[in-house]
């Protein structure tokens, strides 16, 4: 991220006992690691790959999120309602 940029947390998936943070657009989403692999197989290769993990702090921190390009909030929202649905509380 750059210093200039302002990035906000989703005000209803960033969730508190989340495992790693994602940013969407200017949205951070934190997510927890066990729904995220069971329910998404491009989840699943990121971590299995090990482009993420304990040997760096991507997606640990506001500051080094796990950047998905080329998705849209709206787009990311919807796959989260979905694979979360259980856990949104409105």
């Amino acid at each position: 991220m750059t210093p200039s940029e302002t990035v906000t947390h989703h005000p209803q998936f960033y969730f508190d006992n989340g495992t790693y943070i994602i940013k969407v657009e200017n949205t951070l989403y934190k997510l927890i690691h066990t729904v995220l692999v069971n329910e998404s197989e491009a989840f699943a290769d990121l971590f299995h790959v090990g482009g993420v993990g304990p040997e760096t702090v991507e997606g640990l921190i506001d500051e080094e999120p796990i950047v998905i390009p080329e998705v849209t909030v709206d787009v990311f929202d919807l796959f989260v309602e979905l694979k979360f649905v259980w856990y949104v509380v409105e």
